[in-house]
């Protein structure tokens, strides 16, 4: 850990605003800062500019010294923690070199001849796309990931990097917040950095613009949020409050923190978005702007608790997922896909305790946990994929099937991160119920063992560690659970920890469970398998589920909907019909492009596909063990 310590709560300001008669004040958190020290010629040194912010254009020059043999030069195709092939680099453009010949040979592979002399790579990187995982730029804000701009040189073991102020007026106010390891920075933060390494060097994001920027402590470490985008009464010091108390709470679970600089949390604040993109020492999160609380807004907004769940989330993977890795991850090869079956271990686990730390760090109680928990099971009851597709072919086939959804693919397909949480689940309950050890020691146990392993983790030995920790023959379980398209027994388990349960239809297609008791609507009578999206005032098919009635009788997605029994209709006046009307015939009039379908469907029973769960007040009479086991998990 850095000896240095990041200035006190009470420094909450917006940077482009504070500043003294000899020009802005420093502000930031403290950082380790090298004065006066020249910046190496024997390896790879990046500048990054920022000509016209409105062409959304990085300027990249790379430096590269002398050498008398042909160097390769290449750009990742994927990111870690995201796995798709992006192909980064076809966002480059205009790269040209001075000093040296430049040929290409694949789509993301550059050969540097031989020179004598230093020579200079020059390209422009397009930049813009608001997601975590890439690049943006206009003269609001910047953003980028390492993997978008900067070239990989071959053998090359350490690099710098030089980061300069835009010169557009229009961005003067700018500050640049990352977790990369400074050299000589300026009062804004722009200038030298270095990274030991080219995973190194695109493991920490770097955002630019007018930013909000809070520091504080968990566990006697530095952490600090930054906002971009934000309201200016957003309520730092609360946010602050809330996300100290859940990195105490991971940092106590696992038992020691694994970071030697400052944590950074960067969030960029959209209209509507929501991801997270995981770092060594920082994530990069997407969220909607009126999601976080303002100043003097006590409540607990279920947009602002799925914030802080996100935070937890990408929090928990300093250990689930940076150090602790899959084999096959070690390092990982970004030229092309690398196939797992573990991706539920890492994603699914880690979303198992992001909503269970906020119970535990006393963010939300255990009702509101409840709630939460009820609303993915809700979203696994509703996906037909789950009883076609296995729990670690889910992850295996996460680069061309999870990452590359199309409209069918609910019904093929189930989520690693959705199903995986709630084997987690599953996992921990059945070793609080048979053994004297919990999900918590199994992950202490995997660290222990594999936390400073540059190998990662082989398959299976996650489930050998978790039968060694609990003394159980766990392989019954991992075969229904995760190699299986078994039906989970989710009312079974749910009775022996004490939690009251209620499975019906959904009411509406805003339902999505919850609370148990909490709503109130009517359910329909009758259902046809069809999920509807507007699209400029049309009401079009966005889903169409796989032996549903409405497939059966002709339903595609993207066929509009434009009358029910031969009158004028939308998706809202089909859903009153199926609310008053029990099973029965109806008659769906669709355009299909320019054509004219009129489809007869034989409507059924709504399936039973939303949960609501709750704590019973009875049950201490009825069943103390049951209420023994849920305290003991709840923490009540």
């Amino acid at each position: 850990m850095d000896a240095l310590r990041l200035p006190g709560r009470s420094q909450t300001t917006s940077l482009s605003t504070e500043a003294t008669e000899n020009g802005t004040r420093d502000i930031r958190s403290a950082r380790p800062r090298k004065k006066n020290i020249e910046m190496p010629n024997t390896c790879p040194h990046f500048r990054i500019s920022i000509h016209d912010p409105r062409s959304h254009r990085f300027e990249v020059t790379l430096q590269l010294p002398a050498s008398d043999t042909e160097t390769q030069l290449s750009l990742p195709a994927w990111i870690p923690g995201s796995y798709l092939i992006r192909d980064f680099a076809k966002h480059v453009h205009e790269l040209r070199c001075d000093h040296a010949a430049l040929r290409q040979i694949d789509k993301h592979t550059w050969i540097l001849s031989s020179h004598t002399e230093n020579a200079e790579v020059r390209y422009a990187v397009h930049a813009f796309d608001r997601s975590v995982r890439t690049a943006y730029l206009d003269h609001l804000r910047g953003f980028f990931n390492g993997s978008s701009l900067f070239l990989q040189v071959e053998d090359a073991s350490e690099y710098t990097i030089e980061i300069t102020a835009p010169s557009d007026p229009a961005c003067v106010n700018w500050v640049l917040a990352t977790s990369l390891s400074p050299v000589k920075t300026d009062m804004k933060g722009f200038g030298h950095y270095q990274a030991n390494n080219y995973l190194d060097l695109i493991d920490h994001p770097v955002e630019l613009g007018t930013l909000l920027r809070q520091s504080f402590t968990a566990a006697n470490h530095p952490h600090e949020l930054v906002l971009s985008g934000a309201h200016p009464d957003t309520d730092l010091d609360r946010i602050c409050t809330d996300l100290s108390a859940i990195c105490a709470t991971e940092i106590d679970l696992w038992g020691e923190l694994p970071l030697q600089r400052p944590y950074i949390f960067l969030t960029a604040l959209t209209k509507e978005g929501y991801g997270g993109l995981e770092h060594t020492h920082s994530c990069a999160l997407l969220f909607k702007r009126d999601g976080l609380p303002r100043i003097g807004e006590p409540e607990l907004s279920d947009d602002y608790r799925d914030f802080l769940a996100l935070c937890a989330h990408e929090y928990f993977h300093l250990w689930n997922v940076k150090r602790l890795k899959p084999a096959e991850f070690s390092p990982p090869d970004l030229s092309h896909e690398i196939w797992t079956r573990q991706l539920w271990l890492f994603e699914g686990v880690t979303s198992y305790y992001d909503e269970l730390l906020l119970l535990r760090s006393k963010r939300i109680d255990a009702t509101s946990y409840l709630e939460m928990l009820a609303r993915a099971l809700t979203r696994y009851q509703r996906t037909p994929g789950r009883q076609k597709q296995d729990l670690e072919t889910s992850s295996l086939e996460a680069w061309t099937k999870f990452y590359q959804q199309e409209a069918h693919s609910p019904n093929y397909i189930v989520s690693y991160y959705l199903k995986g949480a709630i084997v987690a689940w599953l996992l921990d309950l059945h070793l609080r119920q048979h053994s004297s050890v919990t999900l918590d020691d199994v992950l202490r146990a995997v660290w222990k063992r594999y936390g400073n392993d540059a190998q990662g983790l082989p398959e299976c030995a996650w489930e050998q560690i978790a039968a060694e920790v609990s003394g159980l023959d766990l392989s019954g379980f991992f075969a229904q659970t995760i190699r299986s398209t078994e039906e989970l027994d989710l009312a079974s388990v749910l009775q022996t920890f004490g939690i009251q349960y209620r499975l019906r239809p959904a009411h509406n297609s805003k339902d999505r469970g919850g609370r148990l008791n909490q709503a109130t609507a009517d359910s329909p009578k009758s259902w046809i398998g069809a999920r509807w999206a507007d699209h400029n005032g049309k009401s079009v098919a966005q889903f169409v589920e796989l032996g549903g009635p409405a497939q059966r009788a002709g339903l595609a997605h993207g066929d509009e909907l434009v009358a029910l029994n031969h009158q004028k209709a939308s998706a809202d006046g089909l859903e009153a019909e199926l609310k008053r009307s029990a099973s029965g015939s109806i008659q769906l009039s669709v355009f299909r492009e320019d054509q004219l379908l009129h489809l007869d469907v034989i409507t059924t029973d709504p399936p039973l596909d939303t949960w609501e769960l709750g704590l019973d007040p009875e049950l201490d009479k009825q069943n103390p063990t049951a209420v023994t086991y849920r305290r003991a998990w709840l923490g009540e």
